[in-house]
């Protein structure tokens, strides 16, 4: 019994890494309890994992460094994916 509930544990551990959603037992609250990579998550306010696809992300060599100043911005969120 013991060697298939570890088994069993296992899995559900291998699943839970990769798996996210923004609401229910996977959603923000849990996000960084859910991957150690996440760890930020459960430290800071508005945060969630982005889900990038290394295979599909297109490097542009003539974009500049990116300049952040320190001042507020006003601005609308346009939602795309999951909101």
């Amino acid at each position: 019994m013991w060697p298939t509930l570890l088994f069993l544990l296992q899995g559900v551990a291998g699943s839970w890494e990769e798996w996210w959603t923004y609401d229910g037992i996977s959603g923000p609250d849990f996000w960084g309890l859910l991957n150690p990579e996440w760890s930020f998550c459960t430290k800071g306010r508005r945060q969630s994992p982005i889900d990038l696809n290394p295979s599909v992300l297109l490097y542009d060599p003539h974009l500049k460094n990116i300049h952040i100043d320190k001042f507020r911005l006003l601005g609308k969120k346009i939602g795309f994916g999951l909101d």
